[in-house]
C-alpha cells in the first residue's frame, strides 16, 4: 500500500488532468491567489465528473497558504513586509533566469507575466489574496470564508513566508494559532 498522494495542481491543466485521473490535488494559493482559485477547482471537478470518476470530496482538495497569527494587523505588517519583499525578489529573479530558456513566444509572454507579479508582489497581496497574515480573528474569518468557498479536506499554513523571521517569532504564531484560531 502506498502513502496517499496528491497531485500539485496550479495550471487548469494539471488540475484537468488531475481530475480525469481521479486523483486528489494540492493547490498553493501564492501560485493561484483566491480569485483564480474557483476557476481552478470548478475546472478540476468537472473534469473528475466527465471522466466518470464520483464528486471530488474535501479530501480530494489540499490548500496551502501563507498564514501567520500576529496579536494585530500592524504587527503582521511589520514582522512580515521584509520577507515578502525578499520572497518577491527572489522568486522573481529565479522566474527571469528562465526567460533565455523559453521555446515560443507565448511561453516567454507568460514567463514574464509571471515575473512581472511576482517582482511586484507587496504584503496586501499576499494578505487580501493568497493567505492571512494578521491578529486571530482575521485568521479565523478567512479560514471560515475558505471552507464555506472552496471546502478542502485540509490546509497547509505557512508561516514563515519568505523564510526570515526568526524561529522564536514563527513559532509565537503558532502557538497564537493554536490557541486562538484552532478552537474557533
Amino acid at each position: 500500500r502506498r502513502p496517499p498522494l496528491r497531485v500539485a495542481a496550479n495550471s487548469e491543466e494539471t488540475a484537468c488532468w488531475a481530475g480525469r485521473a481521479g486523483l486528489p490535488i494540492l493547490v498553493a494559493t501564492h501560485v493561484n491567489p483566491f480569485a483564480r482559485l474557483s476557476p481552478l477547482l470548478a475546472a478540476y471537478r468537472s473534469a473528475r465528473l466527465a471522466a466518470g470518476h464520483a464528486p471530488a470530496t474535501p479530501d480530494d482538495l489540499t490548500l496551502l497558504m501563507p498564514l501567520y497569527v500576529a496579536e494585530s494587523a500592524e504587527q503582521a505588517r511589520s514582522e512580515l513586509t521584509p520577507n515578502i519583499d525578499h520572497y518577491a525578489r527572489l522568486v522573481s529573479a529565479l522566474a527571469a533566469e528562465a526567460l533565455p530558456k523559453c521555446r515560443s513566444e507565448q511561453e516567454r509572454s507568460t514567463l514574464t507575466a509571471i515575473v512581472q507579479r511576482l517582482a511586484s508582489l507587496d504584503f496586501d497581496q499576499v494578505n487580501d489574496g493568497m493567505g492571512c497574515l494578521g491578529s486571530a480573528q482575521q485568521c479565523v474569518e478567512l479560514l471560515t470564508h475558505v471552507q464555506n468557498e472552496h471546502g478542502p479536506g485540509r490546509v497547509i499554513t505557512w508561516f514563515n513566508f519568505g523564510g526570515l523571521l526568526p524561529h522564536t517569532t514563527v513559532l509565537r504564531s503558532m502557538e497564537r494559532f493554536a490557541s486562538h484560531v484552532l478552537p474557533s
